[in-house]
């Protein structure tokens, strides 16, 4: 009989040895969706490390750094992982210490290290981070001299860039000096103009900067400029720091997408928008697409929080044995309904649905677009300072209404998340498409430090939870959380 008029199909099985050899070129997203679809292939990559460790780069939102010979050895980097996967969703950390600062002004964490204004000028200290092999004994403290009074500084540790900004005084107008600067050497840049790069604030009579800030991303440097006063208002500089061109932007605010793009809260006829611009020009901005907001949010404060994962894949030199995929990164905005409104909504979405093909025109509708977010609704939650930012995770603080209790708060949107483990209650809007899907936890901490100041503020890295106490006389006191640490090297508390 021919072979065709057989009347069963012959199926011939593929080794093990085969299949994993066609697994291993899967990037962890394929592996993971066709570890779902046949059980075979599970059952193997659960059985083989190398698969198994990037099934949980997939679950983890993580992406896996260079794996070489000089490395650590294949199964210290796997149980890292899954010490990380395991840890952070239960708000679980291996290491804890505790340090206090001389703080007399800003004070900001970028790139695994905590920069701030001291008496002297400024100081950098390194967080621990068992992902880059800086355990917490061997992480650098920085002190850099430098004068006139520092008001802020900024840092890129990949490019070795640090610019602090100093108020002048001047009869008449408001003056500001931007230092830019080897972050080691505190030398001129090697690929700056110049060392410093200065600019008129304000020359109106009674204006008052009550406050600046500075964001860097690749070229390009964001200065944001708060005036009280008679004349209030926010302004923003956007400079290229290595031929010093720069502009005045007034919008409600910025935020880097990367070095040639930033998104811009702006009103058009009284109504919010997000606007993109390109500045790879910075003298000459031009818009590419606008996202109108709810009508809901017309007279309303709205602001970015900023996202503290990198934005792009690390250098090959990179040490980091694995890191948050760049293409997880959300996005969050806030909005206030009035200055004195303690409750807030914050907006959440994808940062790459602003490129997503699905949105089409320059101009997109509210309605257009909004099946893709979520809405937060924080009425019902006592907030403590700011929400913290990394890849897809929002860390919070929130108290009793009593004050006596305080809890680190984590809404972590991992990548293959089936069903959300989170109180519906609290979303005001969830989109249709929205791919995100929340799962929370929290922990109850102490809402008291050691020596009696409170708890007020946190920041976070994808190590690292930073605990900001009361500032008490010019001393802030902090405590890091280390995750990934060997436990026992300190007790959590």
């Amino acid at each position: 009989m021919s072979p065709h008029r057989l009347a069963t199909i012959r199926r011939y099985k593929v080794s093990n040895d085969v299949l994993i050899l066609i697994l291993e070129n899967m990037d962890p997203d394929t592996l993971y969706l066709t570890c779902k679809v046949f059980r075979r292939v599970y059952v193997l990559t659960m059985e083989f490390l190398p698969l198994r460790y990037k099934y949980e780069l997939a679950v983890t939102g993580m992406k896996s750094g260079v794996i070489s010979n000089r490395g650590p050895p294949f199964p210290a980097r796997f149980n890292l992982l899954l010490s990380y996967r395991t840890d952070w969703p239960t708000i679980n950390w291996g290491h804890e210490q505790r340090a206090q600062l001389s703080l007399q002004g800003n004070f900001d964490i970028t790139d695994g290290f905590i920069h701030f204004v001291a008496p002297h000028g400024v100081e950098l200290m390194e967080l621990p981070s068992c992902r880059t092999g800086k355990p917490p004994s061997q992480t650098r403290h920085v002190r850099i001299p430098t004068a006139p009074r520092v008001e802020c500084a900024a840092l890129d540790s990949a490019q070795t860039l640090i610019v602090t900004g100093h108020v002048l005084a001047s009869p008449n107008q408001i003056d500001v000096l931007l230092k830019i600067r080897d972050m080691w050497t505190f030398n001129k840049h090697k690929e700056s103009a110049s060392d410093h790069y200065s600019f008129v604030a304000s020359s109106v009579p009674g204006a008052m900067l009550s406050s600046i800030r500075v964001v860097i991303c690749g070229d390009k440097l964001l200065a944001h400029l708060e005036y009280g006063g008679t004349s209030s208002r926010t302004e923003q500089l956007l400079i290229n720091w290595k031929t010093l061109h720069a502009a005045r932007l007034v919008k409600q605010d910025i935020l880097f997408l990367d070095q040639d793009h930033i998104l811009a809260v702006e009103k058009i006829n009284d109504m919010p928008s997000l606007f993109i611009y390109n500045v790879k020009n910075v003298q000459q901005p031009v818009p590419k697409r606008q996202f109108q907001l709810p009508d809901a949010w017309k007279n309303s404060a709205i602001t970015f929080h900023k996202n503290d994962a990198p934005r792009t894949d690390p250098p090959r030199s990179s040490t980091a044995l694995f890191y948050s995929d760049p293409a997880r990164r959300v996005l969050m905005l806030s909005a206030r309904p009035s200055a004195h409104s303690k409750p807030v909504n914050w907006m959440i979405f994808p940062e790459r649905l602003l490129a997503s093909p699905w949105l089409r025109g320059a101009n997109v509708a509210w309605n257009d677009w909004c099946q893709y977010v979520i809405v937060r609704n924080t009425a019902s939650t006592h907030l403590v300072g700011s929400p913290a930012i990394v890849g897809s995770r929002i860390l919070y603080l929130d108290q009793d209404p009593s004050g006596t209790k305080m809890r680190i708060n984590t809404i972590n949107f991992a990548p293959h998340s089936d069903a959300a483990e989170t109180s519906q209650a609290m979303w005001d809007f969830v989109g249709k498409y929205t791919p995100l899907v929340p799962t929370e936890a929290k922990r109850e901490i102490s809402a008291v430090g050691r020596d009696g100041t409170r708890l007020h503020d946190i920041r976070a890295t994808e190590d690292n939870i930073v605990l900001l106490y009361e500032n008490n006389h010019g001393h802030m006191p902090i405590k890091i959380l280390t995750f990934g640490a060997p436990s026992g090297s300190s007790s959590p508390r």
